[in-house]
């Protein structure tokens, strides 16, 4: 824009000077700088017509001392200059802009402009050992995190380690060495960047050593400058050395918490490794305990012990126990403990709860030290059970309203043994459902006059139905599906009239189910019910935006009737708790949109063009808009505003387009645009793009990077080459470049090996074992600076890395050179690295894809190189392991937890050897459940050949299965991908036998639901793939079993 405004007032043949002087507005640094700063100088009015600068910066800026540097217009108005390699820490630099130049006003400097800065050195940012640490030893060596380079003999003068606490004075310091960071820093590495970036990460590690031991059990304060530098204030860094070993405490109660059953907390005043606890410590009367974990060290233990209420103990810790240090207790230790006796306490189950109408029907509610209990039962009516159901905040408020009018009080007598926890069963009513108005549901609560509700509060709500009615719910946008099972017997319930209500209580839809339990709700339309319409505009908001319904569903059969909340928020029923992306807000509306620009970054004052594609109905089934259907544009700023707002119509296509002129001087950065379409009265996303507005150059030089043409093998050395020549032919001599090298799993298209359709080549893991990670950028297994030669080249060579999980690898070299105007282009290349020799082939023979437990299954074997040829000769050894997951239940320190694993057994083993044609091994599956069945070899070089694939065996019995939540099981496809006409077969590893279950099949709805009776852990199914499958669809399972199935 400054260009062609000078080309027009000098065609005028007028130039207007300011009568104003130009002025310097700011600098940076202002007084004081770090090491990395670069140098800035800002005007008050612009001096270079743009980037391309009329003014020579270089003629304009000097600083003293002298520093190699670039300077160059940063914009218009603001000169800046780099130093090429860090300034001298404690320096006093003098920065002089020249009054030779003139603005594009015509202003001058008045006289030429001088600051003055001065470097601070670099700070003190980490110590270690970590601040506050305790039990050093006399020979601690320390050491420091700096964030640079530093004068060590200053730093030196300024380390003093000050142990007057202990009356030894001060200690000195000495540097023993500077260095970088590196591997075995493990608090520290990561400042060098990700990956790591050795050649231009400045921190620094200083390595200290006290010239004289530390005193024991003594307090020491190291004090080291804040920065290393003359004027920097102090930091201090406080530790301990270890002293005598000796029992601190030892005790029952925990601040003053009751202690009934103990444990038994031990403190020593050094650390204690709990082998020597379990050893040395013993508690009279006799009683076993176990400590944590016995290999660890530390001071303070808790001893898992079953103590009795109202009993005393004596703690005995034995004058032979030895600390972490080599010392022994001097004399024996011993300390009597008190157990209390039980608060009186009340605890039951709370929350939301489902108890069997065919049954005792009670409630188990847990208490000790108490003679009654006060139960108070509260009977929801129909009318206010949305509110219970959709907002369990709000149960509180629904109690405070109701029990002076709805409740019914009980007193119960239960038995008191003192300090003897019981359990009472609190029979709880049945609500008949024939009763008009007649709620399902039970606001609960449970205290007694024993209870100190000063000290326990906390008096929680259960919220609960007696019913023998399950619902198992799908709610979709414009239908539902409800599977209604009994209780006690897992079995279908015909005839069950089943309602969907919104949130508000208002029925949306009903039906009755059918002899397998099932009922299709249809007809349902947005949920405007919730109060979504009348929803401020909001395109992250939710409500109204194709969310689905928030609600319950209620199923009544004779004078039974149950009801289940239906909401998007459920944590255990997330879709990503099965591993499904699931649409959200608008994305949930049946209709499909684009919108992208022609290309992705512009200058100022060019046209940004941009297209839209839009389209409704179903995937699988999409068809262009209605005639007459509009879009809404909007071109946002980078501040959340507007530049463009606009609606269009759609074409006969669906398409539509818009072109927004950039305002010249509009500012750099990236910028949004968005699609909408009308729903519910309301504009909503269908479709966001974004594109980059800045300022740049065409470049003037190339960068051609090489590699090796032929593939490798893992340990052969790999060749680069870098190369960047000017566009007018002539080399980039002695050109700055930085290099790295990378190694990452090679993609299916970069890699195939001939005559080896069918067969698996490497180790092929569980879907949740390949990570999406394996086929990223990879990892950085060398880098560098360097400067290349008098020609503008540089040759680079490696040893190639092993690949990982026995596939290919490309290992690439990548580059960017930079020329003095500090312009930057990059290139690179890549060559391919084989682990071995040969890739051992595997491949399952028959047509089914899934085993059968006791059936012996044949698999082919082949050796073959990377080019196709066959390798004969190589001998091969195949195990068939198998996998379940193992859940046991651990105690320690007094709390209880769940822990799970995989754990692997070999069940089955083969040798064979390679020839032209394909061996066979034959593995039998003992039982149904996962199996990897596992090839390896190794070639002439040792360089390792493994392959590995996955199996499921279906069989009769249960099959152990991986779940945290306890919700979800196995659903495994004998494929990836099907076409129209396949037939798809698929496995469920049920944790239940003698079950019922519910298939469905959906996408945007229901296409297809099955029932079916599971009589062992791994039943297959198969699915005909029609067109109505097309472009893709979820199968899911439900599996209920009841209480006597």
């Amino acid at each position: 824009m400054f260009s062609a405004r000078a080309a027009l007032l000098l065609t005028l043949g007028t130039i207007v000077v300011s009568v104003e002087p130009l002025r310097v507005l700011r600098v940076s640094p202002d007084r004081e700088g770090e090491a990395t700063d670069a140098i800035t100088v800002t005007f008050d009015r612009p001096i270079a017509s743009g980037l391309d600068a009329s003014v020579d910066p270089r003629l304009v800026f000097s600083i003293e001392p002298r520093v190699e540097g670039r300077v160059e217009w940063r914009d218009p108005v603001t000169i800046r200059f780099a130093p090429v390699a860090a300034l001298a820490a404690g320096a006093t630099y003098t920065v002089t802009i020249a009054a030779t130049f003139q603005a594009l006003d015509g202003s001058r400097l008045e006289r030429p402009y001088r600051f003055t800065f001065r470097v601070r050195g670099p700070q003190v940012q980490d110590v270690s050992p970590y601040d506050g640490s305790q039990w050093l030893t006399p020979n601690t060596r320390f050491k420091l995190l700096l964030g640079g380079p530093a004068d060590v003999a200053l730093l030196e003068s300024s380390l003093r380690l000050d142990a007057s606490a202990c009356g030894r004075g001060e200690i000195r310091v000495k540097v023993q060495r500077q260095r970088r960071i590196a591997d075995a820093d493990e608090r520290w590495r990561w400042y060098r960047g990700f990956p790591p970036d050795t050649v231009r990460d400045r921190h620094r590690v200083v390595e200290l050593a006290p010239v004289a031991p530390l005193p024991l059990g003594c307090n020491v304060t190291l004090r080291a400058p804040a920065r290393v530098d003359s004027v920097a204030a102090a930091r201090l860094f406080r530790f301990s050395t270890y002293g005598p070993l000796a029992v601190k405490e030892a005790g029952c109660t925990y601040r003053n918490n009751p202690c009934p059953v103990g444990p038994v907390y031990l403190t020593f005043t050094t650390p204690v490794k709990g082998t020597e606890v379990a050893r040395r410590v013993r508690l009279v009367p006799s009683v076993p305990f176990t400590v944590g974990d016995s290999d660890a060290a530390r001071d303070s233990w808790t001893l898992d012990a079953p103590l009795k209420p109202r009993r005393r103990y004596l703690v005995v810790v034995d004058s032979g126990m030895t600390d972490v240090f080599g010392q022994r207790l001097t004399e024996q230790f011993s300390k009597t403990i008190a157990t209390t006796p039980y608060t009186p306490t009340v605890r039951y189950p709370y929350g939301r709860m489902l108890v069997e109408r065919d049954g005792p029907r009670t409630l188990a509610v847990q208490h000790v030290n108490v003679d009654s209990l006060d139960v108070t039962i509260i009977a929801v009516p129909e009318s206010l059970e949305a509110r219970a159901l959709t907002a369990p905040g709000a149960w509180p408020d629904l109690w405070a309203a109701l029990v002076k009018t709805a409740a019914v009080r009980r007193r119960l007598g239960v038995v008191d043994s003192a300090d003897v926890p019981r359990v009472t069963g609190v029979r709880l009513p049945a609500a008949n459902a024939a009763r008009a108005g007649a709620g399902t549901l039970q606001l609960i609560r449970v205290t007694s006059p024993g209870v100190d509700t000063t000290r326990d509060r906390w008096q929680p709500l259960a919220m609960v139905q007696v019913t023998d009615l399950a619902i198992h719910a799908r709610v979709g946008l414009t239908e539902a599906v409800v599977w209604v099972t009994g209780v006690g017997d897992g079995k279908p319930r015909g005839g069950a009239r089943v309602t969907l209500y919104d949130a508000k209580g208002q029925p949306r839809a009903n039906a009755v189910t059918d002899a397998q339990g099932l009922a299709r709700l249809g007809g349902l339309k947005a949920d405007t019910a919730a109060g979504a319409a009348a929803a401020p505009e909001c395109d992250e908001c939710e409500e109204g935006g194709g969310g689905g319904l928030d609600g319950y569903v209620a199923a009544t059969l004779g004078s039974d009737r149950a009801v289940v909340a239906v909401n998007r928020w459920d944590p255990d029923l997330s879709p990503w708790q099965f591993n499904v992306e699931a649409a959200w807000g608008d994305q949930r509306r049946p209709e499909a949109a684009t919108v992208f620009t022609e290309r992705g970054i512009y200058r100022p004052g060019e046209p940004v063009y941009a297209k839209a594609i839009v389209r409704d109905g179903a995937l699988g089934a999409l068809r262009p808009p209605a005639r007459g259907d509009s879009l809404r544009w909007v071109f946002g700023d980078r501040e959340d505003g507007v530049l463009k707002d606009t609606t269009v119509a759609v074409s006969a296509f669906g398409t539509a387009d818009q072109t927004l002129a950039l305002k010249a001087d509009l500012p750099l950065g990236t910028y949004p645009v968005r699609v909408q379409r009308k729903r519910d009265g309301r504009w909503r996303d269908a479709a966001a793009t974004s594109y980059r507005v800045a300022e740049y150059r065409p470049p003037e030089f190339l960068v051609t990077v090489a590699a090796d043409s032929g593939p490798r093998l893992t340990g052969d050395t790999v060749h680069g080459t870098i190369e960047a020549r000017y566009l007018f032919g002539a080399p980039m001599a002695r050109a700055a470049v930085s290099w790295y090298a990378r190694s990452r799993r090679a993609s299916g298209w970069e890699v195939e090996v001939p005559n080896t359709e069918g067969y698996y080549l490497g180790e092929t893991g569980w879907w949740w074992e390949e990570g999406a990670g394996d086929y990223g950028p990879g990892q950085v297994v060398a880098q560098g600076e360097d400067t290349l030669d008098g020609q503008g080249r540089l040759a680079l060579a490696l040893a190639a890395p092993p690949p990982a999980k026995g596939k290919a690898a490309a290992v690439s070299f990548e580059a960017t050179v930079t020329d003095v105007n500090r312009q930057a282009v990059t290139a690179g290349a890549s060559v391919i690295v084989h682990p071995a020799a040969f890739y051992l082939g595997a491949k399952t023979t028959g047509d089914e894809w899934f085993w059968t437990a006791g059936k012996p299954r044949e698999v082919a074997v082949i050796a073959v190189r990377p080019d196709g040829r066959r390798v004969a000769g190589v001998a091969v050894a195949g195990v068939l392991i198998r996998r379940e997951w193992h859940r046991v239940r651990r105690e320690r320190e007094g709390y209880a937890e769940d822990v799970g694993e995989w754990v692997a057994d070999t069940v089955g083993r083969c040798a064979v050897t390679t020839a032209a044609a394909p061996v066979t091994c034959a593995f039998t599956p003992p039982a149904g459940g996962s199996y990897t069945v596992a090839f390896s070899a190794t070639d002439p070089a040792g360089r390792l050949a493994r392959t590995t694939f996955y199996r499921w065996a279906a069989g009769p019995g249960w099959v152990p299965w991986n779940d945290e939540s306890q919700f979800k099981m196995d659903v495994i496809p004998d494929k990836d991908r099907y076409q129209v006409g396949d037939t798809a077969t698929v496995l469920f590893a049920s944790p239940f036998t003698n079950a019922e279950a519910w298939i469905t099949v959906e996408r945007e709805g229901l296409l297809e639901q099955r029932r079916l009776r599971i009589v062992s852990g791994s039943t297959t199914l198969k699915f005909p793939i029609t067109e109505a499958y097309a472009p893709n669809v979820y199968v899911s399972i439900l599996v209920a079993r009841g209480r006597s199935a």
